[in-house]
């Protein structure tokens, strides 16, 4: 790695190191931005960021288990028998009570950041490699696209207290208290909920993007321009439910202004974020409503309420393809069900009259 660095400062053709240790070091400096060109650089997020390298460094806890230290071996050097003990370890490590210590999905996960940072090797640093992980086979997701009863969240709005926030965490063996309550939480779980936004978008939310006459909110579609590094908006539109809750939030003292509509005070939006789904699960579960549903699920409500109304054309409100939608987003039973009120000869007479 010296070496390499060495090369660049003379600007001549650096020698590749190819063991394993030297290119995961620079494919993290890769991930960072280092030496790479402003044009070609992807900013990620820490977190993400964090993720890949953790993957990495998994397969490596994985072959070490096996008595290989990949560390040294060339990355020429590594393929299907090196791949396979990692699957071994992601599919038969247990947890102390017996349950599978990695979910398919978590399988799924770090098998492909191992698979992007082979292909980096491959593609960006030209190295003449086959990709060991490009055959391993996905596994199977059974899909579990909750919605949220909107009794039930009404219901949960009601807990959202001062009180009922009360928590404690444990570090370095002592207690403390603390509150997940934030008087801005409700307007926060709403603007969710009536908008079908992401956490991003809540909190990355200002009131210049709010136009109450056309009743549309312009609002970039921050995940899929940090992915394919573009710059699009996502068109909301602003429904009953949303005009009262703009309105009620002071939208007319507001419009216009460059203030986030959540929490303008606070400055670090990636805490705000994090504020507002860790406190949604804590105030969720205090009614004892079905432990699996999180914040995002509020989302996956709001495609579904507005698939049963525009079926296809869902994907002009959500800026998402229909197979999308129907596999990721879309509550089928909720959809299912209200075809029980139906009758084929009503939807018979509908057409011949159209």
């Amino acid at each position: 790695n010296e070496n390499y660095k060495a090369s660049i400062a003379k600007n001549v053709e650096p020698i590749l190191d190819l063991s394993f240790k030297s290119l995961f070091i620079r494919y993290v400096d890769f991930l960072n931005g280092v030496n790479v060109p402003s044009h070609k650089h992807k900013p990620k997020d820490i977190k993400t960021i964090k993720g890949y390298i953790t993957s990495i460094k998994l397969f490596k806890t994985a072959l070490k288990v096996s008595e290989i230290e990949v560390g040294s071996m060339l990355i020429t050097e590594i393929g299907d028998v090196e791949v396979g003990y990692f699957h071994d370890y992601l599919t038969k490590t247990m947890k102390d009570d017996g349950s599978p210590k990695f979910s398919p999905r978590t399988y799924n996960n770090k098998v492909a950041d191992n698979r992007a940072f082979f292909n980096f090797i491959k593609d960006k640093l030209g190295i003449n490699i086959t990709n060991p992980f490009d055959d391993v086979r996905k596994k199977f997701i059974k899909r579990k696209n909750f919605t949220i009863e909107l009794t039930e969240f009404d219901q949960l709005l009601k807990v959202v207290t001062k009180n009922n926030g009360e928590y404690e965490i444990n570090d370095r063996n002592k207690t403390y208290k603390r509150n997940h309550y934030r008087k801005w939480l409700k307007d926060a779980y709403k603007l969710a909920l009536y908008t079908g936004e992401r956490r991003d978008g809540i909190v990355l939310m200002k009131w210049s993007f709010i136009d109450m006459e056309e009743r549309i909110i312009t609002l970039p579609n921050y995940k899929v321009n940090r992915i394919q590094d573009i710059d699009k908006d996502r068109l909301i539109p602003i429904t009953l439910d949303l005009f009262e809750l703009l309105n009620n939030m002071g939208y007319k003292r507001l419009k216009g202004s460059e203030e986030y509509v959540i929490c303008p005070q606070h400055e670090n939006r990636t805490t705000i974020r994090e504020w507002i789904s860790k406190s949604f699960s804590h105030y969720w579960l205090l009614n004892k409503f079905n432990p699996e549903i999180s914040f995002r699920h509020l989302r996956k409500t709001y495609v579904t309420l507005i698939y049963s109304q525009f079926g296809d054309k869902t994907k002009a409100v959500t800026d998402q393809n229909v197979d999308t939608i129907l596999e990721y987003y879309l509550n089928k039973k909720t959809i299912v069900s209200q075809a029980k009120n139906l009758s084929l000869y009503d939807l018979e007479a509908r057409n011949n009259v159209a």
